[in-house]
This record gives C-alpha cells, sequence and structure tokens, in this order.
C-alpha cells in the first residue's frame, strides 16, 4: 500500500501477477492499518473471484488507486497515456471508477489500471451490506473492463477515438462501448442487490425518454439556427450515453433468473415508441450472440453497428458517410 502518486513507468515495471495499491489525497480514515488491510483483502478476492469466474484478462491489472479527486486523476492519466479527457458519471453525475488499459495485447506487455473513488474504496471495506455490495460491483465492473481492454487490444490493436465525421468508426466504436458495457455488467451482476438493478433499469428509462426528447428540441433549433455542428455533436453524446445506459441494462437482466423483467422493460420501452422496444430486443439478442461467441474477428460488432444506425435513424438522423466526408440528413417530417 502506497501514498506515493504512481507514473506509467512504475505500473510498466511491475512484473504480470503482481498488485500495487495507491492511496491518494485520502482521509485520515486509511491511516488505520485495519482499514489497509481490509481494502486489500477486498480489492485481491474480488479480483481473484471475477479472474476465476469470468474474465481471466484481469490479471493484466497492476495497479488499483484510491483517491478522494478521481476525475483529476483520471485527466492526469489520460494526459500521459495521450487519451483524450473524457469520464463516465452515474445519474448523479458523479465518477465512482475508470479503467485504463495500454500496451500490445500481450499479457506480459499490456498494463491496466484502476482509479476508484475514495467513497467505493470505503464502501469494499463498509459494514454496511448494501454499501458493500455496490461498491464490491463498481469494481466488478471495472475489472471486466480490464478483461474486456485487453481482449480487443489483442484482436483489433489500440483504440482511437474515432473523428466526429467519421460514420463509419463511430458507429464500429458506439458498438464496441455498447457491448464493453453489457460484459461489465453482467460480470458485476452477482454483487449487486435487487434496488440497484431496479435503479439502473429506471434510469435507463428515463434516459431513452430524455433522448427521444431532447433530440426533437435539438431538430426544432436546428431548423432555426442552421448549425450542424451543434446538433451532430449533441446528439451523438445524447445516444451514446443511451445506449451505453441500455447495454448496461441488458447485461444485468442476460443474468437475472426472472426473464419477466427484461420483458417487461420491452414493453416499457414499447410505451415511448414501438419501433425502440423492437430495436432493443435485438440489442439484446445480439449482445447474448457476441457473449456465447468468444472468438472475435473484424465483423463480431458489425450487426451491433447496424442498431446504433437505426437508433440515429428512429430520432430523426440520417448519417450519410461518401467520399466528401460526412453529410446529415434531418427529415422535414421528423
Amino acid at each position: 500500500m502506497s501514498v506515493q502518486i504512481p507514473d506509467k513507468n512504475s505500473v510498466e515495471g511491475t512484473l504480470l501477477g503482481q498488485l500495487n495499491i495507491s492511496l491518494l489525497k485520502v482521509t485520515d480514515e486509511w491511516t488505520k492499518q485495519e482499514n489497509l488491510d481490509a481494502l486489500r483483502d477486498a480489492i485481491v478476492n474480488i479480483k481473484e473471484d471475477i479472474e476465476k469466474r469470468s474474465a481471466a484478462g484481469c490479471r493484466l491489472l497492476r495497479l488499483v488507486i484510491v483517491t478522494s479527486d478521481i476525475t483529476q486523476e483520471i485527466f492526469r492519466w489520460q494526459k500521459k497515456l495521450g487519451y483524450p479527457e473524457l469520464t463516465s458519471t452515474d445519474e448523479n453525475a458523479v465518477v465512482a471508477g475508470k479503467t485504463l488499459t495500454w500496451g500490445d495485447g500481450q499479457l506480459g506487455s499490456t498494463f491496466s489500471i484502476i482509479i476508484l473513488s475514495e467513497v467505493i474504496g470505503r464502501g469494499l471495506i463498509s459494514e454496511d451490506m448494501g454499501f458493500k455490495n455496490l461498491a464490491s460491483g463498481v469494481f466488478a465492473h471495472e475489472l471486466a473492463h480490464v478483461h474486456d481492454d485487453f481482449i480487443g487490444i489483442h484482436v483489433f490493436g489500440p483504440e482511437s477515438t474515432p473523428a466526429n465525421d467519421d460514420w463509419i468508426g463511430i458507429q464500429q466504436y458506439f458498438a464496441r462501448i455498447i457491448w464493453s458495457e453489457y460484459f461489465a455488467e453482467s460480470v458485476a451482476y452477482v454483487y449487486l442487490e435487487e434496488s440497484t438493478i431496479s435503479n439502473q433499469i429506471g434510469l435507463c428509462l428515463k434516459m431513452m425518454q430524455s433522448c427521444n426528447e431532447n433530440i426533437k428540441r435539438e431538430i426544432i433549433d436546428y431548423r432555426s439556427n442552421g448549425d450542424i455542428g451543434q446538433i451532430w455533436n449533441y446528439s451523438c453524446s445524447e445516444i451514446s450515453k443511451t445506449l451505453n445506459q441500455l447495454g448496461r441494462v441488458m447485461g444485468l437482466l442476460a443474468k437475472h433468473s426472472d426473464d419477466s423483467l427484461r420483458e417487461t422493460l420491452i414493453d416499457q420501452i414499447g410505451e415511448i415508441s414501438p419501433s425502440l422496444s423492437q430495436l432493443a430486443n435485438q440489442l439484446y439478442d445480439e449482445l447474448q450472440l457476441i457473449d456465447k461467441n468468444k472468438k472475435w474477428d473484424d465483423a463480431t460488432f458489425d450487426n451491433l453497428a447496424i442498431i446504433v444506425s437505426a437508433y440515429f435513424h428512429l430520432n430523426g438522423l440520417y448519417p450519410i458517410q461518401n467520399s466528401e466526408g460526412l453529410r446529415l440528413n434531418i427529415p422535414l417530417s421528423k
């Protein structure tokens, strides 16, 4: 356990199978040895469980950072790795955890770190089982990303963010993230309580409704201001967040023993739009197929990319890629 600020060189100098834990800008409670021991035990036990059960690739994890300033720590690492400064938040706009992976796709020369908020670290050692399970689910989710990132780099090479006029690249990029969120939640499922799962379903429905309404509003604004860049960037962000949440929920429901939950969700999505419910069914079926087929190739995510495109269409947006770049059609009927 260390309070020194870790860097890329120290991570790459850590042997495969070794795991370091760093505490940065944390409160005095972590000066107690029993808390440090409990944190290490929780992290090691969950990692070993996930590694054996469903995500062997998480053995390449070299470092876990627990910090009270998670956003800045994520940005610090993204800058060092040459990645865009991006974070994902929960429904309360809180950053809980982040996985960063780099390397050449081989176990000995691919490296991952997980950055956790101090709140999640506190949850991992909590005597409140609801809090502990939630925190354990967050860490398990990030461990699944370690495994999934490794497979992606091994098969496709290092991932890069597509340009905002690269429609083909955007479809594939969105598809890959939807899968990653599905897989991560399917791994985290064993740690989560029913109330958490119910909250995730409710959030999904809320986001799908909001996405539909917000893009309609943006289209109206576009008719008056003609700012194609604004509506494109906004819509990509809204659709990405919404489909990622739908992927997460599908991952939870894929592991749930009660199939009626998924049927109820599909019916509720149908109340927003019957076409959306059909698309959600297609998404679930495609994610299941990818899950069953453990060998990836260049075509693995093609059908998911088609579903991504269809979701844009259902929201009144018709991107077209040609030799001159990207053209966005927005029919008047929408």
